[in-house]
């Protein structure tokens, strides 16, 4: 009977620790461990979970280095012959880990990669992911999943994986403990490069939180626009290495939209002023000069409804032009928000 590792790295995970752990808890398969990684929380977290009674769960406290490293330390310490990794604040469909034991028992597969919801404020509150495309045994083309995840029409989120461990170990796959950001991207093509025996799942088994409070909804703007353009280097070279130069070109048009979104959300959040000065503070890295300069613009056509003109204005620095452009945004923005908080209005 196969043994599978649930992986749950939490840094001041209180709010939500609870319902993250109970849905593993309670998964119609038992044969699990519940690995649960206190990334250095300073609040009531390692009390929860503490309060928690269940023989299968093992608790690491360790000093705060990041998700990254939490998942490191995950990996390395567990016993399951299958990994699968879940976030505090999300949880999990009770018969998640039944249907992927059903599935590997057939063909034992190195991934399978299944699909999710996104839960807004409510339980009931939700959209799904895509679909990914497979043939009848719903197995996939890894060259086409590639290319999906760099023009970002594949999640690529690692908690929708369920992967051999002893796949991960013989190809000394980590996630890159230097970044905060697309750490999961980086992790999940390395894996794809290994030549996986991968199935895809479409059913949604896993509840992302769509949370303002985590790590990446806060609004420390420029080590996100510097964590990017660091993560976008790594990623190029993985591109590189494999001889993948037309999706190059993608990503680093994905790379520049991505700067130019962070700066967009400065001037919404905070004015013209800090937007200036945010890119100011990147524009003369070398690395942001050769995003911007080999950014195509037939690339850019992938993002829907976007306007290449924001990326030219803002290289530029023609930010009289661009902040007019912004301000027609914002002012979207603006009429959005209202509809919605009108439309939950009178559903009450």
């Amino acid at each position: 009977m196969k043994k599978v590792s649930i992986i749950i790295p939490v840094y001041n995970g209180e709010k939500y620790i609870k319902r993250c752990i109970n849905s593993v808890v309670n998964q119609t398969y038992k044969n699990i461990e519940i690995i649960i990684i206190d990334d250095g929380s300073t609040d009531g977290t390692g009390k929860i979970i503490k309060e928690i009674n269940d023989k299968r769960i093992i608790i690491f406290n360790i000093e705060n280095k990041g998700v990254s490293h939490a998942r490191n330390y995950g990996i390395d310490v567990s016993t399951g012959d299958y990994i699968m990794f879940c976030d505090a604040d999300d949880w999990i469909e009770k018969d998640l880990i039944e249907n992927m034991i059903q599935i590997v028992k057939k063909n034992e597969y190195d991934v399978i990669r299944f699909n999710y919801y996104v839960n807004k404020s409510k339980k009931n509150n939700y959209s799904k992911g895509k679909n990914i495309e497979s043939n009848k045994e719903n197995d996939t083309n890894i060259t086409k999943m590639i290319e999906g995840i760099i023009k970002a029409k594949i999640s690529s989120y690692v908690w929708l994986l369920f992967i051999k461990k002893e796949f991960i170990v013989n190809n000394k796959l980590k996630f890159n403990e230097n970044i905060y950001v697309m750490e999961d991207k980086i992790f999940f093509l390395q894996c794809l490069y290994k030549k996986p025996k991968i199935h895809i799942e479409n059913k949604a088994y896993y509840h992302y939180f769509s949370n303002s409070e985590s790590v990446m909804h806060k609004k420390d703007y420029k080590r996100k626009i510097k964590n990017i353009i660091k993560a976008n280097s790594i990623i190029n070279n993985l591109l590189n290495e494999n001889k993948e130069n037309e999706l190059i070109n993608y990503n680093i048009a994905l790379t520049a939209y991505s700067i130019e979104r962070f700066i967009f959300d400065i001037y919404r959040e905070k004015g013209k002023k800090e937007a200036i000065l945010a890119f100011e503070d990147i524009k003369d890295n070398m690395e942001t000069r050769k995003i911007f300069e080999n950014c195509r613009k037939e690339n850019l056509k992938i993002f829907k409804g976007y306007n290449v003109k924001n990326i030219y204005y803002l290289y530029n620095c023609k930010y009289n032009k661009l902040f007019r452009l912004y301000y027609i945004q914002k002012f979207k923005h603006f009429i959005k928000d209202k509809l919605v908080k009108l439309k939950n209005y009178i559903k009450r």
